[in-house]
């Protein structure tokens, strides 16, 4: 999809749609608003085929198109959507997010928190609905495949080689069975995003740029600075009598970036899927007069 495509191979959008999808045309040649859907629908009908015995072309293993491993198609299912879910937020919404932090470091990202942390939420949601899935699917694989053969049983055809089960087994342990998996690592960053995007950190913030310019502030000013670039450089070099005041006032007017969407035409995309508790649309740069005032 043009979001995996964003995520993994850092295209623009727009050469993330140009790009055709694993020969599959009809996702790649799909409508932007209708992707999601046809890939639901993909998913909903390989779910239907199972349900039908059509396995030929479903690469099951012989054991998973049994009437009895119902659980274990289910649960690779349910994995596929999760993937889709992840891509699709990871390479769309995070990216914007991502754009914001880069742009306005810690202080845009505590002003999108109202955005943000809702926005994590449903991520960790969707990291454990994979890891889920894909615990309940390898416990099914461990039990037709591998225990299968250790107590003797015969394994129906087709079967995947002894290289293929060396590398399913890599995989599901760097991705969720592993002691540093993936699906940990994922859920930890994620959690460090939500704590150094907390509203409570502003005032810390802005006293950390504020002891930067005053360290800076005395350097630019010292003898041996001006021993190293002569006085001629900074003859008339700026005092800044309270750094405090230059940076909070230098940050209110940066605010402008974030509220650019307002000024948007109507039938323009705004960030306004994400809505507080009370089902009304959240403002992320609500509170900043009082904000600032606190600080």
């Amino acid at each position: 999809t043009p979001e995996a495509i964003r995520l993994f191979g850092g295209r623009s959008g727009g050469e993330a749609r140009g790009v055709a999808i694993g020969g599959t045309k009809a996702i790649a040649n799909a409508p932007a608003d209708g992707l999601g859907d046809l890939v639901n629908k993909s998913i909903d009908k390989a779910t239907e085929d199972f349900a039908a015995k059509k396995f030929r072309t479903s690469g099951l293993a012989g054991p998973f198109r049994k009437v009895e491993r119902y659980a274990a198609r289910e649960a690779y299912m349910e994995a596929a959507r999760a993937v889709y879910d992840l891509s699709f937020l990871l390479g769309g919404a995070f990216t914007q997010f991502r754009t914001v932090g880069d742009g306005m470091g810690d202080y845009g990202m505590i002003r999108m928190a109202p955005w943000l942390h809702p926005f994590l939420k449903v991520l960790e949601q969707k990291v454990m609905k994979l890891k889920q899935s894909l615990e309940e699917l390898n416990a099914e694989v461990e039990d037709a495949l591998v225990l299968a053969k250790s107590r003797g049983t015969r394994v129906e055809a087709p079967v995947p080689t002894q290289r293929m089960c060396s590398r399913a087994h890599e995989a599901i342990d760097r991705a969720v069975i592993g002691q540093e998996n993936h699906a940990k690592a994922l859920l930890t960053v994620l959690e460090q995003l939500r704590a150094r995007s907390a509203p409570e950190r502003l005032p810390k913030v802005i006293d950390s740029l504020n002891d930067a310019c005053v360290q800076l502030q005395a350097a630019l000013t010292s003898s041996e600075f001006r021993l190293h670039v002569g006085d001629s450089n900074f003859a008339e070099f700026p005092s800044l009598d309270n750094p405090a005041e230059v940076i909070t006032a230098n940050l209110m007017e940066s605010d402008v970036v974030l509220t650019q969407n307002r000024a948007l035409p109507a039938d323009e995309p705004r960030c306004t899927e994400l809505s507080d508790d009370e089902g009304g649309q959240v403002d992320p740069l609500a509170g900043r007069e009082e904000n600032e005032t606190s600080v």
